[in-house]
């Protein structure tokens, strides 16, 4: 059977998507443009989706009946290599620029070349890249829900995503993706500037 082909431009590479990125809507909105007609399905080999790199928090909190609970960071999904081991996720092509705003979208993140590891997709003329966890935005074992949640509404980007890849592709998200560590979720509202203490130290600094 014939693989799916992409072929890149001069200048093109390929991200590829396993979390927010899998709801193309969402990608969308980085990408900049709608109608990327190589936004399809592929198995990355090696690896595994984890809940383990955290971003500081200057935007999110959860209503509770003593006030405001803010948390200090928001837990992400990652991935991490792993012998055996395969997920799923979305290729899409991207222009120079486009990846470059991708990079800032995910600062906490090092870009990653996984070319040869996309199983079911032959992508010619340029790299396919990841974003895996900076060592330092690693998620240090046993945290506290303070010092750092997921949030809800990051949970509802990815269920809608796999709602519109289909019942197959959500079945081998789970078997290749850590458990929500469930005790660790907030729902989520955003923070005006001013009641953010986090925020208005960060300014503080520069």
């Amino acid at each position: 059977m014939t693989k799916p082909r992409i072929v890149l431009k001069d200048g093109e590479s390929a991200i590829f998507g396993y979390g927010s990125l899998l709801l193309k809507r969402h990608m969308e909105l980085t990408l900049g443009r709608a109608g990327n007609n190589n936004f399809m399905t592929c198995i990355l080999d090696g690896w595994g989706r984890t809940w383990d790199v955290i971003m500081p928090n200057y935007k999110f909190y959860e209503a509770t009946t003593a006030g405001q609970f803010v948390p200090k960071n928001i837990i992400y999904l990652n991935i991490q290599p792993r012998p055996g081991g395969m997920l799923n996720g979305v290729l899409f092509v991207v222009r120079p620029e486009e990846l470059l705003a991708f990079d800032r979208r995910e600062w906490i993140y090092n870009r990653h070349v996984v070319t040869s590891q996309i199983q079911d997709v032959e992508v010619l003329g340029g790299e396919v890249f990841a974003y895996v966890a900076k060592p330092e935005a690693l998620l240090p074992g046993d945290a506290s829900r303070s010092f750092a949640a997921i949030r809800r509404s990051y949970l509802d980007v990815v269920e809608e995503g796999l709602r519109e890849l289909g019942s197959e592709f959500r079945s081998l998200y789970e078997r290749s993706t850590q458990a929500v560590p469930l005790d660790l979720v907030i729902h989520d509202q955003k923070l005006d500037d001013g009641t953010n203490p986090l925020l208005a130290e960060a300014k503080s600094h520069g």
